[in-house]
């Protein structure tokens, strides 16, 4: 015989175990919309800086901007999930933190940074996401 409050009970907990299983890829997709966005605009911002150089700046202030360029570019890590959250980490992990003057980028470690930021934008792109990250410009010999 059909008893539909079993029926009824089979329903909802399948419901609920599919229903848990999709929203965590989805509510990682809405939390990295933002971190992926800020991510370009704020990373595009510290590699014209450095690429410009101080300008009418200060050399502390330059070093101070710079810091505070990092530190912005933290925070955005911590607002992401999944893919995205670790290879923003990644790549904020190869900036320095103290003094940014004291670290120059060529051969394999400029390569290896803007290999990071490439991986930045695919993760962004598999949440659905495109970016376009400028690339660092460094001498390729070294």
């Amino acid at each position: 015989m059909f008893n539909r409050g079993r029926a009824a009970v089979v329903i909802v907990v399948c419901g609920l175990a599919l229903a848990g299983c999709g929203g965590d890829k989805s509510d990682a997709k809405q939390t990295n919309e933002p971190a992926c966005k800020t991510f370009q605009t704020q990373m595009n911002k510290y590699l014209a800086l450095m690429a410009a150089g101080k300008g009418t700046m200060t050399l502390p202030q330059y070093n101070q901007t710079l810091k505070d360029g990092v530190a912005d570019l933290d925070k955005i890590s911590l607002t992401a999930a999944g893919d995205v959250k670790d290879r923003i980490s990644a790549v904020v992990g190869q900036l320095p933190p103290d003094e940014p003057r004291s670290v120059t980028y060529s051969g394999a470690t400029g390569r290896a940074f803007n290999n990071g930021l490439q991986r930045v934008e695919t993760a962004c792109e598999a949440d659905g996401f495109k970016i376009a990250v400028d690339r660092l410009k460094y001498n390729p010999i070294g």
